[in-house]
This record gives structure tokens, C-alpha cells and sequence, in this order.
């Protein structure tokens, strides 16, 4: 294999439950010339073993197989830029190692690159939780910019895994991942993505399957600390911005608005900081289609009276607060009676 046709990247962490599914799917694409990157961020549990049991039984995947260590713990950004970094293929995806896909979602991806010429290709993806399955779909139009100036009212999603880029995209623009920031990452790498790519494909179906991890960083994200990264990235987002041509102040205010939309949650409610934060983002909030009615109601509240947005939000405050209880009842007697 000269150049691998497509390189995958595999971060690595406490995933010995799920590693073997995504590795077999992995294993078992219809598409020829893969090269397959996971890299161990210092994983304390077994993941790298279930994963070599699993290659063992796909020697043809072997030579094409490397398995990187991190020399510490670094995060996923990390992780993810050592993988872009050390690729050989001409186009990239990266896959959550507790996930898993369809045997030819890469054939198709890939298939419809080289059909349309196109730097990034895009599919749609199934979210798979305990109590859940459902696909979600995302949208795309071309040029790639105008997914930019539409992003705010139209279906676009900013994750990694579902997007099949060119590399050269990547390195000739300089798209990197920054160390130290695990959330909103694949925001950045995206909206620059989309900014430089010239054409954008999609492929009809869901092949990717995105498991709700309870223990995932995504999933326990609504701390201070996320959006302290999520404003950090929206600042880097507005540096990127400033010296391109056009208009993208609603572009950037959306994000803003998305990055602060924490402090209107339930469980972290402080509509005097969401005044403040960013407050120039608020005078687009009309032109934000893609907030819910609901949303957009607290937002207008919060700008007008804090008092008024608390007092929106309260019944939504108090069935959290009771489900929590709930839970915590239901947890401590689960403990009590194998005690």
C-alpha cells in the first residue's frame, strides 16, 4: 500500500467495555488501503489489550495497524492532532473509541470523495443510548462557505467523526487541534474546515453509530469548566474571523449564544452572568433559527430581567431538582439491598 486511501484515528481511554465492537467494525470495512491509528492516552484499564486481541484476528489488517502511546495523559486534542499528524492517508476520519459503524460506511464516504471531488464528506449518524435509537440528520450545501452564513437556522453538525476530510485541507491551512481544550475542539477544526474547503459531499444513510457514553466528557459537559473551553474557543473562533473576508459577526454571536446557553440550564441557572457574557451576541438572537422557541424566550427574558428569566425557568428547575432526588432514592436502595 502506497498511500493509504483513508486514515482512521482511534483516541484510547478507559474503553476496555467497548473497545472490542469498535475495533471488530473497524476491522471488518469493505474498503481496501486503510491506515488505522490508536493511540493510547495513557489508558489505566486493559483497552489496549482487548484491542490486540482483536487485530490478532485480522492479520490482513495488521501491517497496516499502528498503535501509538501517549507518554502522558494528554486529552483528546491531543491525541486527535498526534493522529492528523502521523497519517498517511489522503483523506482522514476519526472514530470515538466507544463507538462502532457499518462495515461499508468508509467505502461510501470515500466513494463519493473521489466522485465529487470533494474535501469533506459528510453522513449522517445514529444516536445510541440505554433507552434510545434514533438517527440525526445533518444538512450540507456548497459552497462551503455558505454553510458558514446558514449555520445559525439550518441543521449542521460540528463533530470529527462523522466528516471524511481531505489531510491536505488540514495541513496545508494549518488546521490544528489545541492541546489542553476537550470540548468544542471539533468546532474549531470544522468552521475552519468548512471556510477553506472548496466542494462538500454527503452520502445518503446512517453508518456511524454514536453511543451515549454516561461516563463520556461529552455527556457530563455542564460544568464551569466546559465553558470556560466553550468561550475560549469562540474567542479563538472570532481571531480566525477577523482577518477574513465577508461578515461573519452572526456566525459568530450563534456560538456565543451556544457557548452561554449553560448558564440557562436548570442545573446551573445564572441569567445575571448570561447578560453579561458576550451581551453584544444578544441583538441576533431573532435570526438564531436554530434555538427553539423556548430557548429564545429565556434568552430575550434574560436580556430584559434576570428576576423574569428565574422565574421562567423555575418549574423546569424544580422537576430537575426532583428527578435528581428521585434518582438518589432509587440509587441508595439499589446499594441497601446488596449491602
Amino acid at each position: 500500500m502506497l498511500q493509504p486511501k483513508v486514515s482512521v484515528i482511534v483516541p484510547i481511554f478507559k474503553v476496555s467495555q467497548y473497545i472490542e465492537k469498535c475495533a471488530i467494525s473497524l476491522f471488518e470495512q469493505t474498503l481496501d488501503d486503510i491506515e488505522y491509528l490508536f493511540i493510547d492516552d495513557c489508558s489505566p484499564d486493559n483497552s489496549v489489550d482487548v484491542l490486540q486481541a482483536i487485530l490478532n484476528k485480522y492479520p490482513q489488517r495488521r501491517d497496516y495497524t499502528r498503535i501509538i502511546r501517549m507518554n502522558v495523559n494528554s486529552g483528546t486534542s491531543v491525541v486527535r492532532a498526534l493522529g492528523i499528524k502521523e497519517a498517511k492517508g489522503e483523506y482522514i476520519i476519526h472514530c470515538d473509541s466507544d463507538d462502532w459503524i457499518d462495515v461499508d460506511y468508509f467505502e461510501k464516504l470515500y466513494k463519493e470523495a473521489i466522485k465529487e471531488n470533494a474535501d469533506i464528506v459528510i453522513g449522517d449518524f445514529i444516536r445510541e443510548s440505554v433507552n434510545s435509537t434514533y438517527t440525526i440528520e445533518t444538512e450540507v450545501c456548497n459552497p462551503p462557505r455558505l454553510m458558514l452564513s446558514e449555520m445559525c437556522n439550518r441543521s449542521f453538525y460540528c463533530m470529527l467523526w462523522n466528516k471524511l476530510m481531505r489531510r491536505s485541507l488540514l495541513i496545508d491551512n494549518a488546521i490544528i487541534l489545541k492541546p489542553g481544550i476537550n470540548m468544542w475542539e471539533d468546532v474549531l477544526v470544522c468552521l475552519q474546515a468548512f471556510y477553506f474547503a472548496k466542494r462538500i459531499g454527503k452520502i445518503e444513510g446512517s453508518y456511524y453509530h454514536y453511543r451515549v457514553n454516561p461516563a463520556s466528557y461529552t455527556v457530563n459537559s455542564a460544568n464551569e469548566c466546559s465553558y470556560r473551553q466553550r468561550k475560549w474557543c469562540v474567542m479563538e473562533l472570532e481571531k480566525f474571523f477577523a482577518d477574513k473576508e465577508g461578515d461573519w459577526s452572526l456566525l459568530l454571536n450563534y456560538w456565543k449564544m451556544l457557548a452561554k446557553l449553560y448558564l440557562l440550564l436548570p442545573a446551573s441557572l445564572n441569567p445575571y452572568k448570561w447578560r453579561n457574557e458576550f451581551s453584544e451576541a444578544a441583538i441576533d438572537i431573532d435570526k438564531m433559527g436554530a434555538f427553539s422557541e423556548k430557548d429564545k424566550k429565556k434568552m430575550k427574558m434574560a436580556v430584559r430581567s434576570p428576576i423574569l428569566c428565574i422565574l421562567y425557568v423555575m418549574p423546569d428547575m424544580v422537576i430537575f431538582q426532583a428527578r435528581r432526588i428521585v434518582k438518589s432514592i432509587i440509587r441508595n436502595d439499589i446499594c441497601q439491598r446488596f449491602q
